[in-house]
């Protein structure tokens, strides 16, 4: 017989809980904080349902949203769609620097270089307001992401090295993503349907899964 829960039962979200932590603990790969702020980092994780700005319709920003769902080459620039939110990036790569007047944003200001088969983008001007990852973890206006993005056959490798001397001891590798192409070439992406935030007005604990 299929075992039935009670979606009341506080018990079962006291097991999410503890399985999210177990998760959080185990994680090898963490972010090199300062001393001081690992109190800070902790306490955003633990209330996330309140501070995570994904979950109020914000975009993921870079590096968190990592490998791009599409891209689309031109001589002169790269572009990055990303499925969720209908989120792109332009990404010049004729070598000009960055822009003097580029405004703080979720996805920074990108310059894009080759080096052999590898396209590197380095992207600064960061919004402090986006997160690294689900467990709190939080950077500075000063955050600068340089990806490396690489295509072997149809498996396209995607890696990231965080630097932010205000909130980390040293720069940050995170750990590599890999994405298998599709090869149809009538693939498309589809519209995202609108991004509704119906749930924040009704959380009153800080249970979390």
């Amino acid at each position: 017989f299929p075992v039935r829960t009670d979606p009341n039962d506080k018990r079962i979200f006291d097991e999410m809980d503890r399985a999210a932590k177990e998760r959080q603990a185990a994680e090898p790969n963490k972010p090199p904080y300062k001393p001081e702020l690992t109190a800070k980092v902790q306490e955003m994780s633990d209330k996330r349902q309140f501070n995570d700005p994904s979950f109020f319709c914000k975009p993921l920003g870079v590096p968190r949203a990592g490998a791009p769902s599409q891209i689309v080459q031109t001589p002169n620039q790269v572009v990055f769609l990303y499925q969720g939110r209908n989120t792109f990036r332009v990404i010049p790569t004729d070598g000009r620097p960055h822009r003097a007047d580029a405004d703080e944003s979720w996805m920074g200001d990108s310059v894009g270089r080759w080096e052999g088969d590898t396209l590197v983008i380095e992207s600064r001007n960061f919004t402090d307001e986006s997160w690294l990852g689900a467990d709190g973890w939080i950077h500075s206006y000063d955050m600068v992401v340089v990806e490396r993005v690489t295509r072997q056959g149809n498996l396209l490798t995607w890696k990231a090295t965080v630097t932010d001397p205000k909130v980390f001891t040293k720069p940050w590798e995170m750990t590599p993503r890999m994405v298998r192409l599709n090869p149809d070439p009538k693939a498309m992406l589809e519209e995202d349907p609108p991004c509704r935030e119906v749930d924040a007005p009704h959380i009153v604990t800080d249970d979390h899964h």
